[in-house]
């Protein structure tokens, strides 16, 4: 992958979110899946996309969009104004988790401020 993109990769995301601990083990990367799932792969409907976000998301949540398509990106510009307004700030994962993901392990959402991991 790093040949492919020219830059190392520091997290993986198993597709269709399949693992398992025996999985999680042999992959040396954080495994990162999601809590929102916005379905955009099924009905290619930009308004949709960010709708269901909206509707889903929570503090430390990550959502799942699939650059893939077309309809997916159009939704990007409207979701992250509708977020900001909502008081969320977009990141990255890895700042989403202060630098702290683990190799083999899988994380599907940050804990809440104050909240038990």
């Amino acid at each position: 992958m790093e040949k492919a993109a020219g830059k190392k990769p520091t997290v993986f995301r198993p597709p269709y979110g399949s693992h398992g601990a025996v999985y999680d083990r042999l992959v040396p990367y954080p495994l990162v899946l999601w809590d929102v799932d916005t379905l955009d792969w099924k009905h290619h409907d930009p308004k949709k996309t960010v709708h269901i976000a909206m509707d889903e998301v929570q503090p430390g949540s990550i959502i799942l969009m699939h650059d893939i398509h077309e309809s997916s990106v159009k939704a990007v510009p409207d979701l992250v104004k509708k977020l900001k307004a909502a008081g969320y700030t977009p990141v990255t994962v890895d700042q989403l988790f202060n630098g702290q993901l683990e190799n083999s392990k899988s994380y599907a959402s940050a804990p809440a401020p104050g909240s038990a991991k």
